[in-house]
């Protein structure tokens, strides 16, 4: 069995629940989270997913991407997934809520249907502390912003789709506003 989603409505009020992988196969609306993991220095650590992942295999995401457990907020997935995916123990407070936006990305097999709540996190450690999970990623990058943003750009086929939507160069925007402000 796996994983069990909330299932929810246009207006991200739950209606039900389903096992993760049945939600992907009839597109139903869940819920997903987003970190991303910033330095004090005004760069981005982007995880590497793994070969054998169903969505987006070897491409560049998030620092940490989930899905939202039935009956978890998505602070509480945030949270957990956080250290599932790079054994950095986090609290509530350390995550900020940059925005919440609907979803929708289409595979052969595989739909991702719903609502992402997107969250930074200033990371103070060294990238060789993060731990990847096995079987979900292959590594963790380090990106000064101005890199990332042109690369977004020149190679957006080492990415995964939703990498490329205007949300998260607004993000990588107010990285670079928020360093260059300290």
């Amino acid at each position: 069995m796996s994983e069990l989603l909330d299932i929810v409505d246009e207006r991200d009020t739950v209606i039900g629940q389903a096992e993760r992988d049945v939600a992907h196969a009839q597109g139903l609306k869940i819920r997903l989270v987003y970190v991303w993991f910033y330095t004090p220095g005004g760069e981005v650590i982007l995880q590497r997913r793994g070969s054998t992942k169903k969505s987006h295999p070897d491409r560049l995401v998030s620092t940490m991407s989930g899905h939202v457990s039935a009956g978890d907020s998505y602070l509480e997935a945030a949270v957990r997934e956080t250290g599932e995916e790079t054994g950095v123990v986090v609290k509530p407070q350390d995550l900020q809520l940059f925005a919440k936006v609907q979803l929708r990305m289409e595979q052969p097999g595989y739909i991702t249907d719903g609502f992402r709540s997107v969250y930074t996190y200033e990371f103070t450690g060294g990238i060789d502390e993060l731990k990847i999970e096995p079987e979900e990623g292959a590594g963790f990058e380090l990106w000064k912003c101005d890199a990332l943003l042109e690369a977004l750009d020149t190679q957006p086929d080492n990415f995964a789709p939703f990498m490329l939507e205007p949300i998260n160069r607004e993000l990588i925007a107010s990285i670079i506003q928020g360093s260059q402000a300290s």
